[in-house]
């Protein structure tokens, strides 16, 4: 009997289906968690929180185990925030929230790290390009002589 609950528990381990179904429910569990986070620190329930509502969550330490609770470290939720507020109005909306902490929970996969290094390829190739063009600009130019008149004594 150990033998076979054993195969059946490999089998379903490597079940494509039951794969899905289990990383679902983890990140509904997730969104679940963050949205009740997003709440707490919500004090005016006006669907959106504030850099005052953020910095008094920061403050307290009750709110310390709920920011670890979703993978974000106290010393750096600030960072955090900025990269959620990307229209950096200083406030971040509830979908906004959720799915900023989804994105930065866990760590980088090689796919993050290819696209980082591809992007910061591109602004390293533009750097150099407005460098010589720059370059260009400040080179003294050779002078025309047609069309000026000399006019002497």
């Amino acid at each position: 009997t150990g033998v076979f609950c054993n195969s059946a528990i490999e089998q379903a381990a490597h079940d494509p289906d039951l794969q899905t179904y289990n990383l679902t429910q983890e990140t509904l569990r997730c969104k679940n968690q963050i949205q009740a986070f997003f709440d707490r620190m919500d004090i005016d329930q006006s669907g959106y929180i504030t850099v005052d509502e953020f910095a008094e969550a920061l403050e307290n330490p009750a709110m310390h185990a709920s920011f670890a609770a979703i993978g974000m470290g106290v010393g750096e939720a600030w960072e955090i925030f900025k990269l959620i507020d990307k229209d950096e109005s200083n406030t971040v909306e509830t979908a906004e929230f959720v799915e900023g902490c989804l994105k930065l929970k866990g760590g980088s996969t090689e796919v993050d790290m290819a696209i980082l290094r591809s992007e910061v390829m591109n602004v390293a190739k533009m750097c150099t390009e407005i460098h010589e063009e720059i370059g260009q600009l400040k080179r003294p130019r050779p002078r025309s002589i047609e069309g000026l008149r000399l006019e002497g004594p």
